[in-house]
């Protein structure tokens, strides 16, 4: 229900606002929620659902913006990034396991994954802020 209500709360403020401002306030509020330091993991998962949202909503306004041919190639990239996530993530959550697994990392560690997951999808959330704005 709270990723539900994520995904409907970014949604309306990338329509009263502009994306790049959006992805301004969830970075501003994830470091002030990581300064209180009440639960880092909270922060940083909530931070990787609201940027993997926003990698929706800035595609499906990226693709409405061009047509024919730039459309088409668009929507392969889009697949063909979804593809490399899917493995980044796998990879990220093996490592995950495996170091907890190991004794080499405490419980805690997967804010360490989730923070990485996070920026990647705000890699790509930057390159169709890109697209929009060319």
């Amino acid at each position: 229900m709270k990723y539900l209500f994520t995904c409907a709360f970014l949604f309306v403020m990338s329509q009263m606002y502009g994306q790049a401002d959006v992805i301004e306030d969830i970075e501003s509020v994830h470091k002030s929620c990581l300064q209180i330091k009440f639960d880092s993991v909270a922060c940083s998962r909530l931070y990787f659902f609201q940027l993997d949202s926003m990698v929706n909503i800035v595609f499906a306004k990226a693709k409405m913006t061009v047509s024919g041919d730039e459309k088409i190639a668009l929507i392969k990239d889009q697949l063909s990034w979804a593809a490399k996530k899917e493995t980044f993530y796998k990879r990220q959550d093996q490592n995950f396991l495996y170091n907890l697994q190991e004794g080499a990392w405490k419980k805690d560690m997967i804010r360490v994954t989730y923070e990485e997951k996070a920026e990647f999808l705000l890699k790509r959330i930057k390159l169709l802020l890109k697209k929009l704005i060319d």
